[in-house]
């Protein structure tokens, strides 16, 4: 077991109040932290590294360089993005990737939320940003993006024995997933399990 809480340094890559921390929990197991841009609760993703592929778990709202961040820690190695459900603060950085899998039964509500205007919230009549400021220029721009829903207990496969089982829990959302690290015995649980600091 890895028994420090690192945290790793990533915070050169600050976006305006809006910064992004990461911490390392297992050997091959990363939170990254992020302050909510709509004034809710703060954002945790999660990377997982794999012998073979890493899976980054969530994408908040995408704010800065997320996919270089990633490639950083993983030393540039492939990965597999994923959602737990559809929250903005989960799912509005899909647009930073090519292909992004959730559970079937929550691919409308994700292509619902990812929409051309999905943004417009965070601002006011004249444009400034409602709760935290940052730079517009950070967020990612709409574009279309392959998602593709999977059914409960589908496995993602991180090279060799390495496997990662999405378990479909709905309550918080109708295809609401966790995440079974089965290698670390860590469950990524999203939004059905919650405190006021922390979503593991």
């Amino acid at each position: 077991m890895y028994n420090e809480l690192t945290q790793i340094d990533i915070q050169h890559r600050a976006i305006g109040i809006a910064q992004m921390f990461g911490f390392q929990f297992e050997k091959n197991f990363y939170g990254l932290f992020t302050h909510n841009i709509d004034g809710a609760g703060d954002v945790w993703m999660y990377l997982i590294v794999g012998p073979e592929k890493a899976m980054l778990i969530d994408t908040a709202y995408g704010l800065g360089d997320l996919d270089g961040l990633v490639k950083e820690i993983t030393g540039n190695m492939p990965y597999i993005v994923v959602n737990t459900h559809t929250g903005p603060d989960h799912v509005l950085g899909n647009f930073r990737f090519d292909r992004v899998y959730c559970h079937e039964y929550e691919v409308w509500s994700v292509r619902n939320k990812c929409s051309k205007d999905c943004f417009d919230y965070l601002f006011d009549e004249n444009g400034n940003c409602k709760w935290i400021e940052f730079d517009k220029k950070d967020l990612p721009e709409y574009r279309e993006y392959e998602l593709i829903g999977v059914p409960d207990g589908h496995i993602f496969n991180l090279g060799e024995d390495y496997d990662v089982e999405l378990i479909w829990t709905a309550g918080h959302a109708a295809g609401h997933a966790m995440y079974l690290d089965k290698k670390n015995r860590i469950l990524i649980s999203g939004d059905d399990l919650i405190s006021a600091t922390n979503g593991v």
